[in-house]
């Protein structure tokens, strides 16, 4: 969490799980050499600003005049207006994809992908069970000693 304050970090769990007008992306590029190609991965926990979460990856080639060659690379995009055409049908928010984003085959050969998408809600009723288990277990073992 380097260069994210206390503020920003909690601002980014609530706000941008439950805007439903924003689109927010966070996620991580890599490039590697193949062959005669470039392969540049992503992966990345989308906000689209429909009410759901999506959490992928993918690759996709280039040739070498096509793409800066980039080892690592950060990528995120904070609480920009939906522009994207990433709809995809959803039923109750859940779906499962494995081909490649309209957004992300714009440019070079795609080679695999794969997209879990889940409603916004759903990763903070998780992590609320999870924590209430384990703040279960931490009492019982406690009361035990």
């Amino acid at each position: 969490l380097n260069g994210f304050s206390h503020k920003q970090w909690h601002n980014f769990r609530g706000e941008g799980q439950f805007n439903s007008r924003r689109y927010s992306a966070i996620g991580l590029d890599t490039d590697r050499l193949q062959n005669e190609h470039f392969v540049h991965s992503y992966f990345r926990v989308r906000w689209l600003g429909d009410g759901s979460v999506r959490c992928g990856a993918g690759a996709k080639q280039y040739a070498f005049d096509e793409e800066e060659f980039d080892a690592l690379d950060l990528a995120g995009r904070w609480m920009e207006k939906p522009r994207l055409n990433l709809h995809r049908p959803a039923r109750f928010g859940f779906g499962f994809w494995r081909k490649p984003e309209d957004f992300d085959s714009r440019e070079g050969k795609p080679l695999w992908a794969w997209w879990i998408s889940v409603p916004a809600w759903f990763p903070g009723i998780v992590m609320l069970a999870i924590g209430m288990t384990l703040h279960k277990r931490t009492t019982q073992t406690k009361g035990t000693a």
